[in-house]
């Protein structure tokens, strides 16, 4: 049965509810991939970063007031690494997607957008948290994260899970569009004393099929190290 405080009247999660939102409750990421991209189409008339800048700047700080009113002990550093870095690779990928801004106008704004982390004082371990950019790097946070965010959404994906699946695709629309390959398949593979996943990239992405009770702390990467 689905929990009626969990929705909207139109039937839709309120995704500020859900646990694994407790940094990201003022983003939308459909919404906001359509705002960002007005702003960067302007850039067509103007020819001025400005207003994507600030479209960025006004985001980050919602994010930062949440972070700011729901951080309470030291284990939610490592979740507030996850949330920012989900954030940043979403600008990253809707920035890097687009076909209207110059490659050094891409590099300005994508530099900017890491400079943010500064002003998150709650981290205290920045250089641990700051990831690689590249597109494997980009793809290995999503699938840690996609995992963690099951784990905390339990409940909500048990009674409403048509709900969240639309949530779900709309949260990895843009991260799967711009990581995903455009020539063959692309498998996630995950393997731990308790799990075993083998599944394509993106199907990975949209499903709630992969919710593990265990200390998903600690996975790594296939080097060793710890993935935020």
């Amino acid at each position: 049965m689905v929990n009626p405080s969990m929705c909207t009247r139109s039937g839709q999660l309120k995704n500020e509810l859900l646990q694994s939102n407790l940094f990201l409750k003022n983003l939308n990421a459909n919404k906001y991939s359509d705002e960002l991209n007005q702003q960067i189409e302007s850039y067509l008339s103007n020819n001025n970063t400005t207003q994507i800048i600030s479209k960025i700047d006004e985001q980050f700080k919602k994010i930062n007031d949440d972070i700011n009113s729901s951080f309470i002990k030291n284990n939610d550093e490592i979740k507030c690494c996850r949330d920012i870095n989900y954030y940043i690779d979403l600008v990253y990928a809707i920035v890097k997607s687009t076909n209207i801004l110059p490659k050094h106008i891409q590099d300005k704004i994508t530099s900017h957008v890491e400079q943010k982390w500064k002003e998150v004082p709650q981290v205290k371990h920045i250089d641990e948290c700051i990831g690689k950019i590249d597109l494997d790097s980009i793809r290995k946070r999503c699938i840690l994260k996609h995992l963690h965010d099951l784990k905390m959404d339990k409940g909500p994906i048990n009674s409403s899970p048509e709900m969240y699946k639309t949530y779900m695709s709309q949260k990895w629309e843009k991260l799967i569009k711009y990581t995903k390959p455009q020539y063959g398949g692309l498998y996630v593979k995950i393997e731990n004393d308790s799990m075993g996943i083998i599944d394509l990239y993106d199907n990975f992405l949209h499903s709630t099929n992969y919710i593990c009770d265990d200390d998903l702390d600690n996975l790594k990467n296939g080097k060793g190290e710890n993935t935020y």
